[in-house]
């Protein structure tokens, strides 16, 4: 069975994009040990590498891998991708296992699924035999198994432009390990630059699988770019809050379906608040939400802007990046870098039509003030189509100065080595991430914690955001509290001090610091 064939007669899609084609008979006669595939948001990146993998069920010849394991760079993108990937699973073969493993999730912690969807984290983790928090599954003395499950498996890195600057050093010396250990692996993206792609290459040959866009586009989209240099929320004092811009105002009393992007929390939190003075149909999301709270806010999301949504207002971070299936008639957002920008314009217009676009000017944080500036000095000298079509999308994303550290890249290949080799129960050893995370329980009134519920009620922040929070706590006088499992799973409290706050631990933050809309609430 030929990939059009197999597309057409198993997944339901009649035309496979000739991506899709060439990436199915690549991966299906000898697969490369790295391939690389760069196309644009929407365009099947994910059925492209499930395809082959799914097709060894048809023919019981497994070339490819007998597991496959997807990687991602968030939880919500995890949730989203294990679901459509068991309907197509499902319609091979129902005895199939499709599983979804994160820290919010952790249902395979060894791997051993037919198919994994996971986050970086939990993937290096897993290689790294450690278990994050009080909260996973464990391996207990299994230490070995999720890096054997590993080892005969496919891996997929999708949303590679999504990763933190700091990861990509710790990704190079990843894909370095796979690739001279013969594991097959597919590294996929929409908006990584050939800067940050050339040091990939420069250890790793990658083969690489071209993108031809149709002709015309599918589906008819035409996108309005505008900049503007005032910032989107302006600034209030003591006696006055922050207040909308004034043309952000009065288009967004104009349009049904609007999307806002703030580029820090804590200015989402204050446009939700300044918008809700305009109109009431307005939800936030961000990822300083409870696991359950973030599933209620992104069906509320999905109902305001999805394909058959009522209209409204979202106000996220760069959390709709990727992973919601949503499209806004205007979007209006704040100043990031290229990569950034063009994922942000995927969420209008997204099903066609005629969508508008506002970049408001901001300072760089979070982001390298190199990649804003290099951003937003592009658009000011280039073409507005640049955020619109393949073609142009490709120069202004390579307009970004990103490269991996070669210093940082080998120290994270030593710090891989370390934690394997000491096989740490928490992997203090390893760093994914710029700052480590550690773990907030919101505790309702009289609450006891329970390790079966335990993950509906967490969410993580950076330690050094974290360590703040909680040093204002105890200037308040709160007592502070960790979280620690006991030998027979159950969960305990032990006293905490703010100037002793580790990573990956879980402690106590108070009900009264977390609002159920707007997410963890500052002091």
């Amino acid at each position: 069975m030929d990939a059009t064939a197999f597309y057409r007669e198993l997944l339901h899609i009649d035309q496979p994009h000739a991506h899709q084609r060439a990436l199915f008979e690549l991966l299906s006669t000898g697969p490369p040990p790295a391939t690389l595939l760069r196309a644009p948001c929407g365009s099947g990146k994910t059925e492209a590498a499930v395809a082959p993998f799914l097709h060894q069920f048809v023919t019981h010849d497994f070339t490819l891998a007998p597991r496959l394991i997807y990687v991602l760079p968030t939880r919500a993108l995890c949730d989203t991708l294990a679901g459509r990937i068991q309907r197509y699973a499902a319609a091979i073969d129902p005895r199939l296992v499709v599983q979804a493993h994160h820290g919010a999730h952790p249902a395979a912690p060894f791997l051993f699924s037919d198919i994994v969807v996971t986050t970086l984290d939990q993937f290096l983790y897993a290689y790294a035999r450690a278990v994050p928090h009080l909260g996973s599954a464990g391996v207990g003395r299994h230490l070995d198994l999720p890096a054997g499950a590993i080892a005969n498996a496919c891996v997929v890195f999708d949303e590679a432009h999504m990763y933190e600057p700091y990861s990509h050093a710790l990704m190079r010396a990843m894909v370095e390990i796979l690739y001279e250990s013969r594991v097959p692996f597919l590294f996929m993206t929409a908006t990584l630059p050939q800067s940050l792609f050339a040091d990939y290459r420069e250890r790793v040959p990658f083969t690489v699988v071209p993108y031809d866009p149709p002709v015309p586009p599918t589906p008819a989209r035409h996108l309005t770019l505008e900049r503007c240099d005032e910032p989107l929320l302006l600034a209030g004092d003591a006696a006055q809050p922050p207040t909308l811009q004034s043309r952000a105002a009065a288009l967004l009393t104009l349009q049904a379906r609007c999307l806002v992007v703030a580029n820090i929390v804590a200015r989402a939190q204050a446009l939700y608040r300044a918008i809700r003075a305009l109109r009431d149909d307005v939800v936030l999301v961000h990822a300083r939400f409870t696991a359950t709270d973030r599933r209620r806010l992104e069906q509320q999301i999905v109902q305001r802007l999805g394909r058959q949504g009522s209209g409204g207002v979202v106000v996220a971070t760069q959390v709709c990046e990727a992973g919601l299936d949503i499209s806004a008639d205007l979007l209006l957002t704040e100043l990031a870098p290229a990569d950034a920008l063009v994922q942000r314009a995927g969420r209008c217009a997204r099903f066609g039509g005629e969508g508008r676009m506002v970049v408001f000017a901001a300072d760089p944080p979070p982001y390298e003030p190199a990649a804003v500036e290099a951003t937003r000095i592009y658009l000011q000298t280039q073409t507005t189509r640049a955020l619109a079509d393949w073609p142009d999308m490709v120069p202004f994303v390579d307009c970004l100065p990103y490269r991996v550290d070669d210093l940082r890249a080998n120290d994270s290949l030593a710090e891989l080595y370390d934690a394997t080799l000491f096989a740490d129960r928490l992997p203090r050893r390893l760093t994914v991430r710029e700052g480590k995370p550690l773990y907030l329980w919101v505790r309702e009134e009289g609450e006891t914690p329970d390790g079966a519920t335990l993950h509906d009620h967490l969410l993580s922040l950076d330690i050094r955001q974290a360590g703040r929070l909680l040093a204002l706590l105890e200037r308040e006088k709160v007592h502070l509290v960790r979280l620690e499992r006991n030998d027979d799973g159950s969960l305990h409290e032990e006293p905490a001090r703010a100037a002793e706050v580790q990573p990956f631990r879980t402690y106590v933050l108070p009900r009264r610091l977390y609002d159920p809309e707007l997410g963890v609430v500052w002091p």
